[in-house]
This record gives C-alpha cells, structure tokens and sequence, in this order.
C-alpha cells in the first residue's frame, strides 16, 4: 500500500504552510502497510505536484534479517532520503532516525516535487524474513512563487 499526499479531498490551503506528517509501517508481517518480503522497490507514499517533503523519519521496531539493507528515496535517487546506514535496519531504537540530522543523501534539507512522485523504500542483499518499522515523511504545500 502506498499513501498519496494529500490524501483526496485534502486541502493544504487551510492554513498556509503548516507541516504534516504521514505515516506507515513497513516489515515482513502481513500486517504492516507496506510488506518487505524480498529484494526489490516498495512504494511508501505518491507525493503530489507543489509538495514540499522536508524530512523522512525512521524507526526500527523489530530487527531486521541479518544481512538485509534498506534505503529510502524516490525515482529519482534510491537512497535520496536515507541510506541503509542510517537506517541501520538490524538495530532497535527508542529514537527516530531522520534524514535532516543523519542523511548524507541528496534530499537531507528537503525537496520540493514539481510533478506527481513516490517515495520509496529499496530492499537489498537477503531477502527479508523479520523486521519492522514505522517511517514518518514531515511535508507542507510548496511556498507559490
């Protein structure tokens, strides 16, 4: 399942530029929203055009299968947000794991999307048999020019 942003029928005009945040879970459970069973592309959320994403936020609940690595980005750039390094998909923490203070990925102060896009999650090396996650994306309308 992938989320869009806004949802429909969502309007960001209401109050001008206040940040919102959307969440799903991701992990080898069927009950998560987002199912990781294999190496591959997970769509987490559809951004839409004139979406400001300040920030993607992750937090591992469950370990991980050794081996196994995760990064999220869009198609423009697999690890855009996060790497799997920082995602650090086979450690638990009591804190979330944000591309704006750990990322040296391309989008660490944020990106404006000029055209319809998802956010993606790339699972690598093994596949994924235990895990799981909350990942959070921080975003507002675009400031119009």
């Amino acid at each position: 399942m992938t989320k869009k942003i806004p949802e429909e029928g969502q309007s960001l005009v209401s109050a001008p530029y206040v940040m919102r945040t959307a969440h799903v879970t991701a992990g080898a459970s069927t009950d998560n929203d987002v199912v990781i069973s294999s190496t591959g592309v997970y769509h987490l959320f559809t951004v839409a055009p004139n979406v400001l994403v300040k920030e993607v936020s992750t937090q591992v609940r469950t370990a991980f299968t050794a081996s196994v690595t995760l990064a999220i980005g869009d198609s423009d750039g697999a690890t855009s947000y996060l790497t799997s390094s920082n995602i650090a998909p086979q450690s638990t923490a009591a804190v979330l794991t944000n591309s704006l203070k750990t990322s040296t990925g391309t989008y660490k102060s944020g990106k404006v999307y000029d055209a319809e896009q998802t956010i993606d999650m790339t699972a690598g090396a093994a596949a994924t048999v235990a895990g799981a996650m909350d990942v959070y994306l921080w975003f507002t309308e675009a400031p119009a020019e």
